[in-house]
């Protein structure tokens, strides 16, 4: 671990249990704020960019040092996710854990050159960078391990890494083989903490990121729709996002995936009776094209199947422009193509960019606008 190296005052200010309740939607008391919240924020506040720590290391450092030492970890680790949620930024310094949904959107929108909004045209660039910035977080924590059992390894083998005239190869066959011990008990379940996280941050920062663009075309989030123009579920609801109608017609349900489609796809439209647009980042071409646009051969599990009904019981699917171009590509020669890319009239398969414009026009008239098959 780094420990904090900078000096002064912190520039950071320190969320109060109002912010952390407002943020999270949580009503924690004083208590509560004061044994948990409150010395994690001040004490990652002195951290300098390249200051890191673990989450054990931190929980000793801050929550254990007051009155709620005595609770499970499993509670603590959560009041931790708290304060990464709420300051994404601070992922960067806690170095086992992977980066929130939050954090991978602030850090993909810094390298695409973003600050606060969102240009939808530039979504599918964000989403490439938020995969690229997980990656790299994936091979941070794995090393971070691997840089903890290498010394544990050491103590246990009774060798001393800090020898000046090196280790005899004999220390080295034993510190080897008491590495690999430690490597195959511990790795496993690290990989599959990792994977899981993936999923999870993954899935939140795809949907974050079409908030961003709704909120590019001045859309605001809520759950009151005489206040709000959206609202996000954030995963406690069937549908994702929802947008709400301004008129007599019916809200529209947004369903966000990222790049497969297959079963988690078909899954979203399972007790959905509204209308239903799919939101996705979809990049296999072969996929869209012949699994659910055009349903394709059964399988025998019923997943290509369920695919078909996406055109059927979708108004239309969002996917990365690549993938349409790539679409068209497979049609070409085919006399079928306009059925791949309309519906009733109106075009189907439409670029993720297109989204926001779109919703807007739907608020107001209950559907979608036409849109030239070449757009």
């Amino acid at each position: 671990m780094s420990e904090p190296t900078s000096s002064g005052e912190s520039e950071q200010s320190i969320p109060s249990r109002e912010d952390v309740n407002e943020a999270l939607g949580e009503s924690y008391t004083q208590a509560t704020y004061e044994g948990y919240h409150k010395p994690i924020f001040e004490y990652l506040a002195e951290f300098d960019e390249g200051d890191q720590i673990g989450t054990s290391e931190l929980i000793e450092k801050t929550i254990d040092e007051g009155p709620k030492s005595d609770v499970t970890y499993s509670t603590k680790v959560d009041k931790v996710r708290d304060v990464l949620k709420l300051s994404p930024e601070l992922s960067r310094n806690v170095a086992d854990r992977f980066p929130v949904g939050e954090s991978l959107v602030q850090q993909a929108m810094e390298r695409v050159g973003l600050d606060d909004e969102l240009s939808p045209e530039l979504l599918t660039d964000v989403q490439q960078a938020c995969e690229a910035v997980g990656e790299e977080a994936e091979l941070d924590i794995l090393q971070f391990h691997a840089e903890g059992m290498k010394h544990s390894a050491a103590e246990t083998a009774d060798i001393d890494l800090e020898e000046t005239d090196g280790i005899s190869g004999e220390e080295l066959d034993t510190l080897l083989a008491q590495f690999a011990k430690e490597a195959a008990e511990t790795l496993p379940d690290e990989v599959t903490s990792i994977e899981n996280a993936k999923l999870t941050s993954g899935g939140h920062a795809n949907e974050l990121l079409a908030v961003r663009a709704l909120e590019s075309q001045e859309l605001s989030e809520g759950d009151d729709r005489s206040e709000a123009e959206f609202w996000h579920s954030g995963g406690s609801e069937d549908e994702d996002l929802v947008i709400f109608s301004n008129g007599d017609h019916a809200d529209l349900n947004v369903e966000v995936k990222s790049k497969n489609a297959r079963e988690r796809v078909a899954r979203a439209l399972v007790d959905i009776n509204d209308p239903t647009i799919l939101f996705a980042f979809l990049n296999d071409a072969s996929e869209v094209r012949n699994g659910i646009l055009s349903g394709g051969e059964s399988d025998g599990s019923g997943a290509e199947t369920d695919l078909r009904r996406w055109p059927e019981e979708s108004i239309a699917a969002y996917v990365p422009q690549d993938t349409i171009e790539r679409v068209k590509q497979i049609d070409q020669g085919d006399d079928q193509t306009v059925t791949t890319y309309e519906k009733a009239g109106v075009r189907y398969l439409r670029p993720c960019s297109q989204f926001p414009s779109d919703m807007v026009y739907y608020r107001e008239h209950g559907e979608i606008p036409e849109l030239d098959r070449d757009e």
